[in-house]
C-alpha cells in the first residue's frame, strides 16, 4: 500500500502537464517542465527550456521553431539560470509566472500591471509571451508582455519607446542588448523611425511619426 501516494502523486502531475500535443496557451492550472513546449498558433515559435552551445545549464527561452538550427530570440532568466533538467513554469493565481528550480524556489518571475480574475499566458505569432485575462485578445489590456522585456534580439512589432517614460529601456539595457559580438545589418530601407527635439522636457508626449514600410521595426538611439 505504500506506493499507493506515489501512484496518485504521479497521475496528477501527468494531468497538469503541458502534453505533447502542440498548444499556444497556458492557464493556472498547468505547468511546463523541461522537455515541454508551447507553440505559437503558426508554428513558428516555441517557449521552452534550452541549452545554448556548449553550457549545461538551462534557461527558459523562445526560439525560432521551423528552422533546423534553434536560434534564441528572447530568454527569461539570463541571470539566474538553472543547473538541472529539473526546472518548471507555472502561472500563478495573480497572473504571474514563476520559473521555479528543484527546490521550488523561485528563480524568475514577470511582474502584472493588476490583478487577474482567470489568467493565461500566450505565445503569439508574433513571438510575444503574453499574460492576459483569458479570453481577452486586446494586446491593450495585457497584463504582462515578453516584448516589453526584449534580451538581445528585436523582433517585429517591438517598440523601444513606450507610453510612459519610466517604461523606456535605459541605456544600459540596450548596451545589454548589443554586447554580443554580433551587430544588426544596415537595412536597404527603415523600417521604423522616430525623431524628437532633444529641448522638449518630455519625449512621451512628443514622440514622431512612425513610418512602417516593412516588416521592420527600428528605431533611432539618442542619448539622454
Amino acid at each position: 500500500m505504500a506506493c499507493v501516494p506515489i501512484l496518485v502523486f504521479c497521475f496528477l502531475s501527468l494531468q497538469n502537464r503541458v502534453t505533447a500535443t502542440a498548444i499556444d496557451i497556458i492557464n493556472t492550472t498547468q505547468f511546463i517542465r523541461d522537455g515541454d513546449t508551447v507553440v505559437s498558433a503558426d508554428g513558428t515559435y516555441e517557449l521552452g527550456f534550452l541549452s545554448p552551445g556548449k553550457s549545461k545549464n538551462r534557461y527558459l527561452g523562445i526560439w525560432y521553431g521551423k528552422i533546423p538550427v534553434r536560434t534564441v530570440v528572447w530568454v527569461a532568466n539570463r541571470e539566474a539560470p538553472l543547473n538541472d533538467s529539473l526546472g518548471a513554469l507555472k502561472m500563478t493565481n495573480k497572473g504571474i509566472l514563476t520559473l521555479l528550480d528543484r527546490s521550488g524556489s523561485v528563480i524568475w518571475s514577470s511582474n502584472t500591471s493588476r490583478p487577474a480574475r482567470n489568467p493565461a499566458a500566450q505565445l503569439l505569432e508574433s513571438g510575444n509571451l503574453v499574460v492576459k485575462e483569458e479570453g481577452d485578445n486586446n494586446l491593450e489590456n495585457s497584463l504582462w508582455q515578453s516584448f516589453e522585456h526584449p534580451t538581445d534580439t528585436i523582433l517585429p512589432g517591438m517598440k523601444l519607446g513606450r507610453k510612459n517614460p519610466e517604461d523606456r529601456p535605459n541605456m544600459s539595457v540596450v548596451a545589454l542588448m548589443l554586447r554580443d559580438d554580433d551587430t544588426l545589418p544596415q537595412p536597404k530601407q527603415p523600417g521604423f523611425f522616430t525623431e524628437r527635439d532633444l529641448n522638449e522636457a518630455s519625449y512621451s508626449s512628443n514622440l514622431g511619426k512612425p513610418y512602417s514600410v516593412n516588416d521592420c521595426s527600428i528605431s533611432e538611439l539618442k542619448p539622454r
